[in-house]
């Protein structure tokens, strides 16, 4: 009985391949004296095995991509920071350059479209750099650099919690937000 061609669900594909017949099972597994119920228990310890060993390796690969990606994550900010301190460096008394080196490098590894810096000085935002920003927004937000509370709720909900804010929809909580209204944005950080 060649066991190759039988359709049974716990024989595998693999295990099909390697053994033609039941003289080359019964050669694998060591003995000549082996009982179908017997083989099948085998077989199946056999398949069990083969199962474990590609779970193991699957879990070893998921691992070394999450750390591939960790690895070119700290490369990135190492290479963002070092650029930081390179522009500090070559301008001490001009921050304007510094400014959009570090909103450039922001942007890119939060993977966003566009960024703005803005810094809180008595009871106002002032624009300091934009970056990769919508043609509209841009002229908009050179127009004003000073930014008013009675224009954008969102950004001086910075300033009065004091905390990071992340709004997953501008347009849901303020829809007249000119981030949302002129420059398309949805979602702020």
């Amino acid at each position: 009985a060649d066991i190759s061609k039988r359709d049974e669900p716990w024989i595998s594909l693999e295990i099909r391949w390697h053994f033609a017949n039941v003289r080359d099972l019964h050669r694998s597994f060591g003995s000549d004296n082996l009982g179908l119920p017997a083989l099948r228990m085998k077989m199946k310890t056999a398949h069990f095995a083969l199962r474990q060993t590609q779970v193991v390796r699957c879990k070893l690969q998921l691992c070394e991509v999450c750390r591939t990606r960790d690895l070119e994550e700290a490369l990135q900010r190492e290479t963002a920071t070092s650029e930081v301190l390179r522009v500090i460096s070559s301008s001490p008394s001009d921050l304007k350059p510094v400014f959009e080196t570090i909103l450039a490098n922001a942007t890119r590894l939060c993977g966003a479209k566009f960024g703005n810096l803005h810094l809180y000085e008595g009871d106002a935002f002032r624009r300091v750099a934009l970056h990769n920003a919508p043609q509209a927004y841009a002229v908009d937000r050179q127009r004003d650099p000073i930014i008013p509370r009675r224009r954008t709720r969102l950004l001086y909900r910075v300033a009065d919690t004091k905390q990071m804010v992340h709004v997953a929809d501008v347009l849901v909580e303020n829809p007249d937000e000119p981030i949302g209204t002129i420059a398309s944005a949805r979602t702020l950080l």
